[in-house]
């Protein structure tokens, strides 16, 4: 009986996933990636330092502290939400640093899928993987530096910031491409067609790098404290 579910569960999976990824075909400017950078791994005690998305063919980011009204409203708007490991950490950080806040019926977390088409690792070892180069010298970070990068930022390091959001924005940007081809591979692997869109036109829209006041929520934002 376990061997007559297992096909019967893998079927219906593929079947769910399809749809998923078909309401994001249909809608791309709807899909929502993001990626956030908090002070550390548990959404109990730590707290989120910068949000990053791409919705509608733009790019915004945030930081702790300023105005998330955007957010919200990106968020409710969204029919999709693409993330990398978000089911386990960005939502988690999100529902509870914005309380009420409209998640996206549909939620493509990256990870998992990429699991499923064998590329395992993180995000930055599956771009490498596949051959995705978005980061420069600047952003080629971990998330222990990124860390690092807010407490600078905190003593009075705008620069700091400046590279924390671009590194979170390269984040986002990569995760198009990555869908792209987990796509492409569960295309070739199931005989199915079920996307015609190339999703990293709309995670790494035109002008994702740039820092200026429409895209980046935190010109006149001040760090908590000022070095003495």
């Amino acid at each position: 009986m376990g061997t007559t579910r297992r096909p019967e569960r893998t079927r219906a999976n593929l079947r769910s996933l399809r749809a998923r990824l078909l309401e994001c075909a249909r809608y791309p400017e709807r899909v929502l990636f993001l990626d956030v950078e908090t002070t550390g791994l548990d959404p109990d005690h730590d707290e989120i330092t910068v949000i990053g998305w791409s919705f509608g063919g733009c790019t915004r980011s945030i930081v702790r502290g300023t105005n998330e009204d955007l957010l919200r409203n990106d968020f409710q708007q969204a029919k999709a939400l693409v993330t990398f490991n978000g089911g386990r950490f960005d939502t988690k950080f999100v529902a509870r640093a914005f309380p009420g806040i409209t998640f996206p019926r549909v939620h493509l977390d990256l990870l998992q899928l990429c699991r499923r088409v064998g590329l395992t690792g993180g995000q930055k070892t599956v771009e490498k993987a596949l051959g995705i180069d978005l980061r420069d010298d600047t952003t080629r970070v971990d998330g222990l530096q990124a860390v690092e990068l807010w407490h600078r930022y905190v003593h009075g390091d705008r620069e700091a910031l400046r590279t924390l959001v671009l590194y979170n924005r390269v984040d986002v940007a990569a995760m198009g491409a990555i869908l792209d081809e987990v796509v492409r591979r569960i295309n070739a692997r199931t005989g199915l067609s079920m996307c015609g869109v190339r999703f990293r036109n709309w995670s790494a829209p035109a002008g994702w790098r740039t820092l200026d006041k429409g895209s980046w929520l935190s010109t006149h934002h001040e760090p908590h404290h000022r070095p003495p």
